[in-house]
């Protein structure tokens, strides 16, 4: 608004404008109004653009991993693959600790028992609650792990119904099926 009073003041002067009288004055405003405006706009959906293409490198699976020893017990801001920390054999992953790491999928996790995690964030992951007696094939256990800050992204979780009360109360994460809370069902 501002833009379009001085548009209008400046071009009060100018011949041109002049002959038109307030009408070419009030014209003068609109443009420069509408110009401001479009500016803004430009500035702003360059900032959108510009937050959601960080946001999708950080949560991207397709930067590369750190290099690892998957028989190493301890691990400390690392990028890692969740397919090379789980056992060539078994595809668990059991008896690590994980301290401000990015654990990466594409992966199908599932947090069997004594897991335990404080501070972590998700980034385009999607929740599914399991039945208790359900046996699942084609998933990455994890048992025995501690994970401390850092990420998990681009991952589908898997929830036993013992360790629901944890995952539920992380903040944005949903559910793509109904647990039967009506607070997690209604996000």
């Amino acid at each position: 608004m501002t833009a379009g009073v001085l548009s209008g003041w400046f071009s009060s002067g100018v011949a041109l404008i002049d002959r038109f009288g307030p009408y070419g004055w009030f014209t003068a405003a609109l443009v420069g109004a509408l110009c401001a405006a479009a500016i803004f706009a430009l500035v702003g959906y360059s900032k959108k653009r510009f937050a959601e293409a960080k946001l999708i490198n950080r949560v991207s699976a397709d930067r590369p991993t750190d290099a690892i020893n998957p028989l190493e017990k301890d691990f400390h801001r690392q990028r890692i693959s969740i397919k090379d920390i789980a056992h060539p054999l078994t595809r668990t992953v059991a008896g690590k600790e994980f301290t401000d790491c990015e654990l990466v999928g594409p992966a199908n996790i599932f947090f069997l028992r004594n897991c335990h995690l404080n501070g972590v964030g998700f980034g385009n992951c999607e929740f599914i609650l399991t039945k208790t007696e359900l046996v699942l094939n084609n998933v990455i256990p994890f048992q025995d792990v501690s994970i401390r800050g850092g990420d998990i992204l681009s991952v589908t979780v898997f929830v036993h119904p013992s360790n629901f009360d944890q995952i539920k109360s992380v903040p944005g994460i949903t559910f793509l099926n109904q647990t039967g809370d009506e607070e997690v069902d209604s996000r």
